[in-house]
């Protein structure tokens, strides 16, 4: 398997980095340690320990916020409608949101398979790297952990 290409550019790429300096790693020591990390399986690893991080993070964030909204809501709307009306309402509009959010999830993905034939068609399709999830599964699948190139 060839190796796989790290953009420094990249999503998961900047992540790393970034949840580095917020533990006060120098640029040097940044460096050094994607330098250990130069196979796929301790990059992935990193990867999803930091992302992990992040979405625990975030879950608590979203957790507070919503109680105090729900402290908020309950206390003055309780004084002048049934509190089941309120449920009533944020179920209404989340369902109405998630609804949306896949209709247009689904209009992308369309759109996107849509350019792809229109570039086949003209001559102008170049075959995408393989991403951080699908060399994942196929270094799963077959075993092995690529080494990592950064670009």
């Amino acid at each position: 398997m060839n190796a796989f290409k790290v953009n420094r550019n990249s999503w998961h790429y900047k992540m790393n980095v970034a949840t580095l300096e917020s533990q006060h790693f120098s640029a040097h020591e940044i460096q050094n340690t994607m330098r250990f990390k130069a196979n796929f399986c301790a990059y992935w690893r990193m990867s999803m320990i930091n992302m992990l991080q992040i979405g625990f993070f975030v879950a608590i964030i979203v957790g507070v916020i919503g109680a105090i909204l729900y402290g908020i809501f309950s206390l003055g709307v309780a004084a002048y409608a049934n509190i089941s009306v309120l449920y009533t309402a944020i179920a209404v509009i989340a369902f109405f949101a998630t609804f949306f959010s896949v209709l247009m999830f689904f209009f992308k993905l369309s759109e996107k398979k849509k350019e792809k034939e229109r570039k086949i068609a003209r001559g102008e399709y170049i075959e995408p790297e393989h991403g951080l999830f699908k060399t994942k599964y196929i270094s799963w699948k077959k075993k092995i952990c690529p080494p990592v190139a950064y670009e």
